[in-house]
């Protein structure tokens, strides 16, 4: 059995003003030199760009030819603003994935969508036992929605509600990929609140996406879903990131984290001591998820 994650649908947006392109007013050429402007930043200067269809409710549309992302932009662009998406194709190496990450997290990009997915791959398991696994374990205590669609190309198992923040969905991507493999998807959904927490979450390290994710289906004590958490070989295909059951935290800190932090302390201050209250607030905020854990309410 091998077992790899990736994040696999991002949705960005944020805003600005026409004055920083050279505009008085929405023009094409002035959404262009935006689009340009914010795929240089995830393609290092090298970005191809043409012309798209908008997203609904958005006035201009542009993407990227060499990595598929796709920008709208709004004519109100104080207000409304623009939002990217990127899909999995062309979050197809963790390098994009997490440079997209950090320039959210960098340039206070709002994460409006995330899509993150464990493939386990070599593995007889089908949606329909941990369809049926879920409803035995929680007869009576059914809080969340649980329902099977099946499916020619494959079964699919969604647990929670397509309108809430977080949903997961467990189906054959083998199948789905018309592909002789056997490869079982676990995607979980994050929207809205959930999302930008999630993105900051991972823009860090994205194992910390593996315990949301397990808290919302609650698997303990399921056999047919405990390999999926406790396994994971040690090599992984390009474009995912090894699932590790234990990363090694201390040495990532001191490898990392201080030495990060001696190197900004010299260069600019003012950074430390924005990431320090950053920490700060995300300490605060993981021990409240803690402590809601213990009462057995979902988390994020």
């Amino acid at each position: 059995m091998k077992i790899t994650l990736k994040v696999d649908w991002l949705t960005l947006t944020g805003k600005s003003d026409w004055g920083y392109f050279g505009a008085q007013e929405p023009s094409v050429m002035a959404a262009k030199s935006l689009a340009e402007r914010i795929f240089d930043m995830v393609t290092d200067g090298d970005a191809v760009v043409r012309p798209d269809k908008p997203t609904r409710f958005y006035a201009y549309g542009f993407r990227e030819v060499r990595s598929g992302l796709h920008i709208s932009i709004a004519a109100n662009l104080r207000q409304q603003g623009w939002m990217l998406r990127a899909s999995g194709q062309t979050l197809n190496t963790p390098t994009r994935q997490k440079r997209l990450l950090t320039l959210a997290g960098t340039h206070g990009w709002n994460c409006s969508r995330l899509d993150f997915a464990v493939d386990v791959l070599d593995t007889p398991t089908k949606p329909a036992e941990i369809w049926t696994a879920w409803k035995i374990a929680h007869q009576g205590n059914m809080q969340k929605s649980c329902t099977l669609i099946e499916s020619p190309s494959g079964d699919t198992f969604y647990l929670g509600s397509r309108s809430s923040e977080k949903m997961v969905r467990v189906y054959d991507k083998g199948k789905e990929q018309g592909v002789d493999t056997q490869w079982l998807r676990i995607e979980m959904e994050f929207k809205g609140d959930a999302a930008s927490r999630a993105a900051d979450a991972a823009q860090y390290n994205i194992n910390n996406l593996v315990g949301p994710l397990q808290r919302f289906m609650d698997t303990a004590g399921h056999r047919v879903l405990d390999a999926v958490w406790l396994m994971a070989d040690v090599t992984s295909p390009d474009g995912y990131w090894p699932l590790a059951e234990k990363p090694p935290r201390q040495r990532w800190f001191d490898t990392d984290v201080m030495s990060a932090m001696r190197k900004w302390a010299t260069e600019d201050i003012d950074a430390v001591l924005e990431w320090m209250l950053r920490a700060h607030d995300e300490a605060v905020l993981a021990a409240e998820e803690e402590r809601r854990r213990q009462f057995e309410e979902p988390l994020l």
